[in-house]
């Protein structure tokens, strides 16, 4: 596992370095970002066959498109998914190139997002919390997720912006890559269409409400007819879990402080995050009795999560954010140790390797 440890400390030391450098030359630190993240994607797209538990479903995949383009097409499953495949096995059939280009726009679109978030100098550290929490889980493993939730979450940013024809566009692409990203538009919509989910009262409420609601989440699903969302439920792997998880305990702790403490000073941005924050918990308790499904939900709305730790920071004096800073260093380490859990020791398929 040590070249994993080792690509957690390269972010680390990056990041730092990145910071210094971009605020006295820009296209310095451009650079430095660009091949900052090449380094990533390289790094997941040279994995070999058994490093992750999706590798070969994405292989036999790929055989699919490459051989019978037309019936992957009539599964329509994830249409934009393999579109994209198919472009770029015109360049090359190699597995290693599409992992690398879709891994790389998923940072990218990742680091995008953490500096849309407009919380200034702090945006390097919310990309680190994303790494430490994701880059395990999306890009060496669900790629075809990752891609997505990153395209979904940025868009949701563009849409505060104004921007709705933008917005709309990487929606659908996102979509179009994993059908899971879809309950981003959905609850922006909701929000929007209902003001009262802005006001205080309803963040705090909608996390205990998902506590309160499990029997009703499985008794709903039971009469939904889709075979996307039964794959989470007929799985051995879908058991129930624990509301005491670090992991979620942590979440409710610090999205109830700034809810409390310092919701009024926050701007439209840092509202949304929020109320994505507040959805996220109610998911992980509402689908706890499935764990498949309850981390997939929570997967989706992962970046805002990671945007919400960070977000103490901007109300806090010098000594405080040292501190805090110092505090959230350590939990991206214990959140990439975690991830550790779901891939096996590195190995490359380059052969002279």
């Amino acid at each position: 596992m040590t070249a994993y440890y080792l690509t957690y400390l390269l972010s680390l030391i990056s990041t730092k370095a990145i910071t210094f450098f971009n605020s006295r030359d820009k296209n310095f630190g451009f650079f430095l970002w660009a091949t900052f993240l090449l380094l990533l994607s390289l790094f997941a797209s040279l994995r070999g066959e058994g490093v992750d538990r999706d590798y070969l479903n994405y292989i036999s995949w790929f055989e699919l498109i490459n051989n019978e383009f037309w019936v992957a097409v009539e599964q329509k499953k994830d249409i934009g998914f393999v579109l994209l495949y198919k472009s770029l096995a015109f360049i090359t059939e190699q597995p290693w190139f599409f992992f690398f280009v879709a891994g790389f726009i998923a940072l990218a679109v990742k680091a995008k997002f953490a500096s849309k978030l407009q919380f200034g100098n702090f945006a390097a550290l919310i990309f680190i919390l994303i790494i430490s929490r994701f880059y395990l889980v999306h890009e060496l493993t669900q790629v075809r997720a990752g891609l997505a939730i990153a395209i979904a979450s940025y868009a949701a940013m563009t849409l505060l912006n104004g921007e709705r024809f933008k917005s709309l566009f990487f929606f659908v692409i996102a979509i179009s890559i994993h059908v899971s990203v879809i309950i981003i538009p959905l609850f922006l919509l909701v929000r929007n269409n209902w003001p009262a989910l802005n006001k205080r009262f309803m963040l705090l409420l909608i996390p205990v409400l998902g506590i309160f609601s499990g029997g009703v989440s499985s008794l709903l699903l039971m009469f939904i007819d889709s075979q996307r969302i039964m794959v989470y439920i007929d799985t051995d792997e879908a058991g129930a879990i624990s509301l005491l998880s670090f992991y979620y305990l942590t979440r409710m702790a610090v999205f109830y402080f700034i809810v409390l403490k310092l919701y009024q000073h926050t701007n439209n941005i840092q509202k949304l995050v929020l109320f994505f924050s507040s959805t996220s918990l109610f998911f992980n308790a509402a689908f706890a009795w499935n764990s498949v499904l309850s981390l997939r939900m929570v997967e989706v709305l992962g970046l805002f999560d990671m945007a919400m730790f960070v977000m103490p920071l901007l109300f806090m004096k010098n000594n405080s954010v040292w501190l805090y800073k110092t505090m959230l260093i350590g939990f991206s380490f214990v959140m990439f140790f975690s991830t550790t859990k779901i891939i096996q020791p590195y190995h490359t398929v380059l052969e002279w390797w």
